[in-house]
């Protein structure tokens, strides 16, 4: 996917409580990409890392799943169980089926926010996100965006 710029809302921080951000969909493979590549040697920052790229993980997967539901509502499905598709590598659509309205709905689904959150691991993603405050890492334009965004609303939650 393209790295797009989305700006992440932390809410709710509190030491004792649930650090919860909110993404668009179509954002979570480049905040993966991102936290993937960082190199990190502390262990507590490392089970941090874990923990923020398990959740968006798991959010990337039910994205993935709404997408392909979305598909097999539309497309036409082959004997071997799969979705059809042309010789041009185009999906065959069901008959009625208007290709404008499966891409408005999945822009709908690309669009659409969700919200990520530490649940019982607060502790290991501030960790990670108080690291992240410091690292040395080398981004690209689109990434340091991404991650100013994430940590701007860090340092507000915490009350810098």
């Amino acid at each position: 996917m393209k790295g797009y710029v989305v700006k992440l809302v932390l809410c709710g921080y509190k030491k004792e409580g649930s650090m919860k951000f909110n993404v668009k969909n179509k954002d979570l493979s480049s905040l993966l990409q991102i936290i993937d590549k960082l190199s990190i040697t502390s262990m507590r920052v490392n089970r941090g890392k874990a923990k923020v790229y398990s959740a968006v993980s798991n959010k990337l997967q039910e994205y993935c799943s709404d997408e392909e539901d979305i598909l097999k509502e539309n497309v036409v499905i082959d004997d071997s169980g799969q979705l059809a598709r042309q010789e041009d590598g185009n999906f065959i659509l069901k008959e009625g089926v208007n290709v404008v309205d499966v891409n408005k709905q999945l822009l709908e689904l690309q669009e659409e926010t969700i919200t990520i959150s530490s649940g019982d691991y607060t502790n290991r993603f501030t960790d990670f996100f108080n690291w992240l405050l410091d690292c040395e890492e080398v981004f690209t334009t689109q990434e340091v965006i991404l991650v100013d965004n994430l940590l701007e609303q860090f340092e507000e939650q915490k009350g810098e």
